[in-house]
């Protein structure tokens, strides 16, 4: 399983898949999924793709609610040459990865609609509290990717259903939020 989460972290809310993958990475990398926090989705990443059975992209959108976030299936769209320079989607990747590699993975794209793209870090109130959702969809995509032909009508939200985040799960996500990859607390193991 690959989960990639991308933007710009000094763009404010842009920066929202990069926080879900800096927490997703310490949960779940090394358990059979591999966690990629980048700032823009490129070519090289088909590879990748092509060696998972499930992908999940992760990313800030504009248009609706601040905070809102929503989960659709990613299906293979044709690439022109273009696509393939500024501005690659994910529909975009799934086709170089079924193209160049044969392989064609089950695909989400769960996004989080931004309130602030400025320069500055950290983000809005309203995406960081919409955090925990994110990482919750995303871990139940994870735990539940075996039984994806089971789900109701296989959509993600089908999937994603049960478990909701302790009230504990909620409180750490939300430090990762405020504080990025750095520890928000001092750890007692380390000196100084």
């Amino acid at each position: 399983m690959l989960i990639i989460g991308y933007g710009n972290p000094l763009r404010r809310d842009d920066g929202v898949g990069w926080q879900a993958a800096q927490y997703l990475s310490r949960e779940l990398s090394g358990k059979g999924v591999e966690v990629i926090a980048c700032h823009q989705l490129v070519p090289e990443h088909a590879e990748r793709i092509s060696q998972a059975d499930l992908v999940i992209f992760i990313d800030a959108s504009v248009g609706a609610s601040p905070g809102s976030v929503s989960c659709t299936a990613v299906e293979p769209e044709v690439a022109s040459p273009a696509d393939l320079t500024h501005h690659v989607t994910p529909s975009v990747l799934m086709d170089c990865s079924r193209k160049l590699y044969n392989s064609n993975p089950k695909a989400y794209f769960l996004s989080v609609c931004g309130e602030s793209f400025e320069l500055g870090e950290g983000l809005s109130p309203a995406v960081s509290s919409a955090l925990p959702e994110v990482v919750r969809k995303a871990r139940q995509l994870a735990s539940l990717s075996g039984l994806r032909d089971k789900a109701e009508d296989g959509s993600c939200d089908s999937m994603c259903a049960r478990f909701p985040n302790t009230p504990l799960e909620k409180q750490r996500i939300n430090e990762v939020a405020r504080h990025g990859n750095r520890d928000p607390q001092p750890r007692k193991d380390r000196q100084g």
